[in-house]
């Protein structure tokens, strides 16, 4: 974003002038040879140019959260859904042994199933609540792949553990 109209054309032009001299070298708009990013804003740092977000994308009241504000709270939230799911993965392999191991019939199944079941439930039902409430992502596409990628760190190091156990018990 600029605060004057004057930066934004300037900018405006300084990118057709770079787009210009791509076509009449007859380089590909990515294929430019020497970097012109530099060339008109001498003495400032290099100009990087990229499409803005859909209005609809983005989350306007965590905007006034800094940068290193989102990273704490991101990670808060990454730290507390690691020690939940540190609990459930426990109580998973605890109840997978159990079964394996001291099988009393159908009563351990059911049991051990249903412990199993709201141990998965609980991470996959609270990963978008604390992401919803406590991080700050300026972007919902952001938001939802790093919701995205906890869940599938959870059940990786789930299916791990729980399949580890039974080569070292």
């Amino acid at each position: 974003t600029f605060v004057h109209a004057a930066s934004a054309a300037r900018c405006a032009r300084h990118f057709g002038r770079i787009r210009r001299h791509a076509r009449q070298h007859g380089l590909a708009s990515g294929e430019v040879a020497v970097d012109f990013r530099m060339a008109y804003w001498r003495g400032a740092a290099k100009l990087e140019v990229r499409r803005a977000p859909e209005p609809s994308d983005v989350i306007w009241e965590n905007l006034a959260a800094t940068g290193a504000q989102a990273l704490s709270w991101r990670l808060r939230t990454s730290l507390l859904l690691l020690a939940l799911s540190l609990g459930s993965t426990s109580l998973i392999v605890l109840a997978n042994t159990y079964a394996v191991y001291h099988s009393a019939g159908v009563l351990t199944t059911l049991w051990t199933t249903t412990l199993i079941i709201a141990s998965n439930v609980v991470i996959f039902a609270l990963t978008p609540v604390l992401s919803l409430r406590f991080d700050r992502h300026h972007h919902r596409s952001s938001q939802h792949v790093h919701m995205l990628l906890k869940m599938c760190f959870f059940q990786c190091f789930n299916t791990i553990a729980a399949a580890s156990t039974f080569f070292f018990v």
